[in-house]
């Protein structure tokens, strides 16, 4: 959260005090945040953790893919990996729709998550960030 708020321009965060309110409470209250059905998988490399996502359910089939991000030194491979692990989780606990929102400004990310199987669901400002809300529908028959 630290270094999408830097990314994002924020004044310089240091720590989950500096963080938004929203921001700390979610840190703060994670239990609540990814309870059940709900997750947080963390990718380590040695004894250090380099990246994270969570699913924050909502109810009726429906969860949040949330705080995907992965250290700037290890991207290439591992936020597939961590996506790959989210999407079983959601299939193994009948989650069938996943949306999320992503910084218009990474353009990037936007296509890697179409290339994932997620569909552009509209566009919205948070603040004064341009954001691209998107979703993925899971086939839970198969």
């Amino acid at each position: 959260m630290i270094a999408t708020e830097i990314e994002k321009g924020s004044r310089m965060t240091r720590n989950v005090g500096e963080l938004p309110v929203s921001l700390q409470t979610e840190v703060q209250e994670a239990e609540f945040q990814y309870a059940q059905p709900g997750c947080v998988f963390l990718a380590y490399k040695s004894d250090q953790a380099i990246g994270v996502a969570g699913l924050t359910p909502h109810g009726g089939g429906v969860a949040e893919l949330n705080r995907l991000f992965v250290l700037s030194t290890e991207r290439g491979g591992v936020g597939n990996l961590l996506l790959k692990y989210i999407h079983g989780h959601a299939d193994e606990v009948g989650i069938g729709r996943i949306v999320l929102d992503v910084m218009e400004s990474r353009s990037e990310v936007v296509e890697w998550y179409r290339r994932s199987g997620y569909m552009e669901t509209g566009r919205f400002l948070a603040g004064d960030v341009p954001m691209v809300a998107m979703e993925r529908i899971a086939d839970l028959s198969t």
